[in-house]
């Protein structure tokens, strides 16, 4: 099977995804890849809005911005369930990529593969 075509990525933004208004803003910048970051740039106590405000901002970007490439990066899987709840509400939305930061083991990889493959499987 050929591989897909590459794509070359300028500027990459990364975005904390519980600011509404910088996610509405996002279409006036000259970027070509976005990472809604659900980790470092979102504080806690905006953690679970910002999965939402990331979800529906996706489809949003997509349809304004389709050749923008929208990654989001989730939360540290040492982070307990908040890396799986990120997983429940963002994959449906369908990013071009997710991102798992500061991976510990091979478990927490493992973890967040079969939670993922039964979040794509459930979209």
């Amino acid at each position: 099977m050929p591989l897909p075509a590459k794509r070359v990525h300028g500027p990459h933004l990364f975005v904390p995804a519980n600011r509404a208004g910088f996610l509405t803003r996002l279409p006036l910048l000259p970027v070509t890849a976005v990472i809604l970051d659900l980790e470092y740039a979102t504080r806690w106590p905006h953690k679970h809005e910002a999965r939402f405000l990331a979800a529906e901002a996706i489809p949003y970007l997509r349809e304004l911005l389709p050749e923008l490439t929208i990654s989001v990066r989730i939360n540290m899987p040492a982070a307990g369930d908040l890396a799986l709840r990120d997983l429940d509400v963002i994959v449906a939305a369908r990013p071009d990529v997710i991102r798992v930061p500061s991976v510990e083991s091979g478990e927490d990889l493992r973890r967040i593969d079969a939670h993922l493959g039964a979040c794509e499987r459930a979209a």
